[in-house]
């Protein structure tokens, strides 16, 4: 039970906004009018009069003001109006839609090198990514349109940016990350006195105290907000305010003051005409009685929210909405129509790509086959639980361990660069001035040799002055050829830096998009199977086992494709004793196999710099190779060095099969095979990876 706000940029245009939606309208109607004009006019009907309340109505006059623009070739009105179409379709709970109207709106606005729609829809698509629980997604969109907004010098911007990230870092579990960022957004509105925006950095800092269970802190900060909001009248921010300070006392079992407060957040909800945040009141008191085993009360305002979600089309409400019935009747023993509510539930949870809220319908299918006495549908409901109860906390750890490294290494990296960038501009500066100091002070010399010289001396001077003067508006012009090419180099750093987040942002797009369909094969493929288990149908159990060994394969190709490209990424340099590393590979190899005996041979092997988790991928990969490719029962591994001049050679040999010459210059590309899966198991990616961290570390590999 929680309201958070994230921020995104409406075309609010002041010479319109506050007309009402009556002349509004009459300008849009005119045919006579300038078409920018009423491209203004549809703008402020959809911002300001129907977005928030009819979001339908919203989507509508977006289409109006695509058509319009699209027609007139208004390239910067196109691109926003697809925003605001993703932004009408991200109300109405349809983000799949949503994501590709914003993808066209920022492919145009890059193209008319707009920042400001571009800020608009990166924040747009960092908003979808949010809701669809994307978070570190999320956060790198967040990042883009911050650095934008940097470069336009809008304080305003950052601050949303910051906020958002903030919200992001705090669904992540990284509470004090996200109170740096609302931190962050708090000082600038110290610079750019913005109440509004501070009242939503209170009450976002409020959450976090919340889910700290600090509730003192959250309550201060709640108030803080709506002392705010009442000073301004923002009568939305102030019923939310009125939700917040009930769900904390919500939290603490003070029902009584907790409806108190989100009644008062009802009423000014339904005032202010806001379906959405007053099907959420209804929710959030539908909650309470819960709570209490008050379940008619309870069902009545369960019921009142999903009618304002299904009027709006609120797909993640509705689903929302679905479970809390079907966990009321579970309560209320009414088994079967839980199972009718929780599969709408369920259906709607995985459209939308909701884990958290497929776990708990799974879980309340379960107990409601189970009172049931259908023991199979209960066991098959508590799998999926499992499954995605999985899916939940690998997700999380991944998507924490990559945010960790993507983070740690771009700052690194972007802290080295702006360094180095300083120093050599602080360089060229100072040099410049030397320079300048220097011509002066010849200058001068020759303005005191003409005084002295007389007018004998007066021709030959000049002709040294001019000299001079030539030889420094020379060096002058080499300086500043040297400041422009230093800023063409800055450019290009920002640029590689730029294209290097785009390839993490590719693998993690790659790795989460397709691992979530394809968990959902091995899911119900296992389903099916033990439906399936007394049938003596050979072909059904040979397709089945087909399916299986395919989605394991896929996974482990996306694995090594995802690994392969976060090579490039990180840049951490730390001394690696390759001896220890060694060790540790030789033992989990030697001590996990059974089948066979594996001896690993090594040298006292040096110590180097390089970066250890590659370094460590890299010499489990070329072992594993030499265990994996071989056919005898006593499988040798041989490790040797050699100190060169300024490197190490290393060797690594085995008594395996071995590697035709013919095959020497294609073992090393991406996905190339040289045994089929009957033979031996594999991607073809793993020597493309070694090769791969060798180069990174300045070295080459061969056969």
């Amino acid at each position: 039970m929680k309201i958070k706000y994230i921020l995104f940029l409406l075309a609010l245009t002041s010479t319109l906004y506050s007309q009402n939606a009556d002349s509004l309208w009459h300008i849009w109607k005119n045919r006579t009018e300038i078409d920018t004009i009423r491209l203004q006019a549809i703008d402020q009907l959809f911002t300001k009069h129907y977005l928030y309340s009819q979001a339908d109505s919203a989507f509508l006059l977006a289409q109006m003001q695509l058509e319009l623009a699209d027609s007139q070739n208004l390239d910067n009105w196109t691109a926003l109006a697809h925003h605001n179409k993703a932004l009408a379709s991200y109300y109405q709970g349809n983000y799949v839609q949503s994501k590709i109207y914003i993808e066209k709106g920022l492919y145009i606005s890059k193209n008319t090198e707009n920042k400001k729609i571009q800020t608009k829809c990166l924040i747009m698509l960092g908003g979808i990514n949010y809701e669809q629980a994307n978070y570190q997604l999320a956060i790198e969109y967040f990042q883009k349109s911050l650095i934008l907004n940097k470069e336009l010098g809008d304080n305003i911007q950052q601050m949303r940016a910051y906020n958002n990230i903030g919200l992001s870092n705090y669904d992540l579990g990284n509470y004090p990350e996200a109170i740096t960022y609302y931190q962050k957004a708090l000082r600038l509105q110290e610079e750019s006195p913005n109440q509004r925006l501070e009242a939503i950095c209170y009450n976002n800092i409020g959450e976090v105290f919340l889910a700290s269970k600090d509730y003192e802190k959250a309550l201060f900060n709640f108030k803080k907000c709506l002392e705010i909001s009442q000073t301004i009248n923002n009568q939305f921010a102030i019923a939310v305010s009125y939700n917040n300070i009930g769900n904390a006392f919500f939290q603490q079992k003070q029902y009584d003051t907790a409806i108190s407060y989100l009644e008062q957040g009802l009423k000014l909800n339904k005032e202010l005409g806001e379906k959405k945040t007053t099907a959420e009141s209804y929710n959030y008191l539908g909650d309470i009685y819960y709570e209490e085993a008050q379940y008619d009360t309870a069902k009545v305002y369960y019921e009142k929210s999903l009618n304002l979600r299904e009027s709006l089309g609120y797909t993640q409400g509705m689903a929302d909405s679905y479970f809390d019935v079907g966990r009321l009747n579970i309560a209320q023993k009414e088994y079967q129509q839980a199972i009718k509510w929780c599969k709408k539930g369920l259906e709607l949870a995985i459209k939308e790509s909701v884990i958290p809220l497929a776990k708990d319908c799974t879980q309340c299918l379960h107990q409601a086959y189970k009172n049931l006495n259908d023991f199979e549908n209960a066991l098959v409901s508590h799998e999926q639980y499992i499954d995605f109860q999985d899916q939940l906390f690998n997700e999380e750890k991944t998507k924490k361990i990559t945010r960790l490294e993507i983070e740690f290494e771009h700052e690194k990296e972007k802290s080295v660069l702006e360094k180095k960038q300083q120093e050599e501009l602080f360089e060229a500066q100072l040099q410049q001035e030397r320079l300048l100091f220097v011509g002066l002070t010849i200058i001068g010399l020759l303005i005191a040799l003409f005084c002295l010289g007389g007018f004998m001396l007066m021709r030959s001077n000049n002709k040294k002055l001019n000299e001079k003067n030539r030889i420094l508006a020379k060096q002058k012009t080499v300086i500043e050829a040297q400041v422009a090419l230093l800023k063409q180099k800055k450019k290009e750093l920002e640029q590689y830096i730029e294209s290097n987040v785009n390839l993490q942002n590719f693998a993690y797009v790659v790795a989460h998009d397709l691992k979530a369909p394809l968990r959902s094969v091995k899911s119900f493929s296992n389903i099916v199977s033990r439906k399936l288990k007394n049938q003596e149908d050979s072909m059904i159990q040979d397709a089945l086992s087909f399916i299986k060994e395919g989605t394991i394969k896929m996974q482990q190709l996306i694995d090594g494709v995802l690994n392969y490209s976060k090579i490039d990424s990180s840049h951490q340099q730390e001394e690696i004793d390759l001896a220890q590393v060694v060790e540790f590979i030789a033992n989990g190899f030697t001590q996990n196999n059974n089948d066979c005996s594996i001896t690993i041979e090594y040298d006292h092997l040096p110590k180097i710099q390089g970066n250890p988790t590659q370094i460590n991928q890299l010499f489990q990969n070329l072992i594993g190779n030499g265990i994996k490719y071989n056919d005898k029962d006593h499988k040798i591994i041989t490790i040797h060095y050699l100190t060169q001049e300024n490197h190490y050679q290393f060797s690594i040999a085995d008594n395996g099969i071995g590697i035709d010459k013919e095959n020497y210059g294609v073992v090393f590309d991406m996905f190339k095979r040289l045994h089929g899966d009957s033979e031996y198991k594999g991607t073809g990616i793993g020597l493309a990876t070694c090769q791969k961290i060798v180069e990174k570390h300045g070295g080459k590999i061969w056969l």
